[in-house]
């Protein structure tokens, strides 16, 4: 319970001091500088209601590591492929500077979710230039080459992996060369997403809160599309969402706290175990800052 108390506190604050305005223009955005290259800004969508949460990764800093979920130490292809953790732990454990949820896994079910185990990522995943989970059509993904080229892209099942250093999938991808990508399915969820501006100087983790009436509704896929154009992307891909939706910083203090509001969140105090996630490390702001 204290630290229950500890970590909804540093929600309460974070949200205050970043929540800024209900646009969503580029040039409106009040971006705030976490650590070096990486700046969030909280916004609100008013019609229809939405709590948006960004991080801009600016990747021509120094000292940028992007990092995922490796392999269960247990690993099995399909079965075992990582361990469930929340996104806080996975933040802490890695000792990374921020974090969000990143691609589907099973099994997902009431047991599953709230507690850590082997899990089997849906679509490819790779940290570290090792294969966690083999491609699968219909699930593209988010990927940095070891070149260091930002890309995302279906991957074919039978495509070469050998120059991919990390990736994480999702359901689909909403934005395209600057073009919002037309979707039939328009249920409206929490979301996380990932966008790539154009030329890749910025990569953009964007979390959208939702079920949570009168606070944030969510967003449709075509919605994530649009916002990620809005606050400078040019392609985007939808990640896991939902309960899993959840964005996470480390304090100077030392301690995480969340940037978004899940929808797992109660008393007592949870979060959803997700069988991987993202992040990125980066050298803290000066003091002077």
């Amino acid at each position: 319970m204290k630290n229950c108390t500890k970590i909804l506190n540093l929600i309460t604050l974070t949200l205050v001091l970043l929540y800024s305005t209900v646009a969503i223009a580029q040039d409106r955005i009040q971006w705030v500088p976490l650590f070096k290259g990486i700046q969030a800004a909280h916004v609100e969508w008013s019609d229809p209601l939405m709590k948006i949460s960004l991080l801009r990764i600016n990747t021509n800093v120094g000292g940028i590591e992007f990092h995922t979920t490796g392999r269960h130490p247990e690993y099995a292809d399909t079965t075992s492929e990582t361990d469930r953790r929340t996104t806080v732990d996975f933040l802490k454990e890695n000792n990374l500077s921020v974090a969000i949820n990143g691609s589907f896994y099973t099994p997902f079910n009431q047991s599953t979710t709230v507690s850590r185990g082997p899990s089997n990522i849906t679509g490819l995943a790779i940290a570290d230039g090792v294969v966690v989970s083999r491609p699968e059509n219909n699930f593209p993904s988010f990927i940095i080459t070891k070149k260091g080229k930002f890309e995302i892209r279906q991957v074919a099942p039978d495509e070469s992996l050998d120059e991919i250093q990390l990736a994480v999938s999702g359901s689909a991808i909403v934005l395209k060369d600057g073009k919002v990508v037309t979707n039939a399915d328009t249920s409206v969820h929490p979301r996380t997403a990932i966008g790539i501006s154009r030329g890749a100087r910025y990569i953009y983790f964007m979390t959208i809160d939702g079920r949570q009436n009168g606070y944030s509704i969510g967003a449709t896929l075509e919605q994530v599309g649009f916002l990620l154009k809005k606050v400078g992307a040019a392609e985007g891909i939808n990640l896991d969402g939902g309960g899993s939706t959840t964005m996470v910083y480390m304090t100077p203090q030392g301690e995480p706290a969340l940037l978004n509001r899940p929808v797992g969140l109660g008393s007592p105090y949870s979060l959803r175990h997700n069988g991987n996630s993202i992040g990125v490390k980066a050298k803290n702001l000066p003091l002077s800052l």
